[in-house]
């Protein structure tokens, strides 16, 4: 009887060198998904993160606008208060009451629209000053012209117009010129009523000459208007910055 030789398998649980390869790449692969999935949550984290930094910083502006308007609407409140004391003191007035023109028809405030008004009027100016002024003093009037002078015309201040600026608008300047003759007592009455209008008037420069027939003399100066300040509700827009 023959006996046929048995070969010898190797032992059950014990891995051939295959197998180990096959379980490390398997491993690998394994770790390689958890190592993206991983990176793909932080990297999401992080923009999600950056995008609710840059909206907590912009939402922070927008606040800090709205606290700052808040805050010119209440000072306005308080502007408002001082603004109505004052003019209930203007109606009453006893200096300007005693300046109108016409006490019957005209108010307290029509006197300071007259001093300083809110627009170039140099043919009213001029009007005036021939008519109330200079005429009842007795003198001749030869030239006479206001808004432009020597090629100059009236100063118009650069300044916003808007009063929630803060801001007051300067007035603003309107030369004139005039050329009368008279007597020396007419030209000290002129001077005079100059002096007594209620419009500021500033000379800047006056010739006098005299003749044997007659003494005239030559003012340059510039009186002023103030220019009306606008009120409006705007809208201001906060850029929203992308890096």
């Amino acid at each position: 009887m023959d006996e046929t030789p048995q070969t010898s398998s190797a032992p059950r649980g014990k891995l051939t060198g295959l197998k180990r390869r096959q379980l490390v790449v398997k491993a690998n692969k394994k770790v390689f998904l958890w190592v993206a999935g991983a990176a793909l949550i932080v990297t999401t984290c992080l923009v999600v993160s950056q995008f609710f930094v840059r909206q907590l910083i912009y939402n922070n502006k927008v606040i800090d606008e709205k606290t700052q308007t808040n805050k010119t609407i209440e000072q306005n409140k308080e502007t408002i208060k001082t603004v109505k004391d004052k003019i209930d003191a203007m109606r009453g007035n006893e200096n300007l009451s005693a300046a109108r023109a016409d006490k019957q028809n005209d108010s307290n405030f029509q006197v300071i629209l007259d001093a300083l008004p809110a627009s170039e009027d140099a043919a009213t100016f001029s009007n005036s000053l021939a008519q109330t002024i200079l005429r009842p003093a007795n003198v001749g009037i030869t030239a006479l012209s206001a808004g432009i002078v020597d090629g100059q015309s009236a100063s118009v201040p650069v300044a916003s117009s808007v009063v929630s600026t803060g801001e007051a608008i300067s007035p603003a300047e309107m030369p004139f010129m005039v050329t009368y003759s008279g007597s020396l007592e007419s030209f000290k009455e002129a001077f005079l009523r100059i002096e007594k209008t209620i419009r500021p008037i500033y000379i800047t420069n006056f010739v006098l000459s005299a003749s044997d027939e007659t003494t005239t003399i030559n003012i340059t100066g510039k009186t002023f208007y103030q220019p009306g300040g606008e009120i409006k509700l705007g809208q201001k827009e906060i850029p929203y910055e992308k890096k």
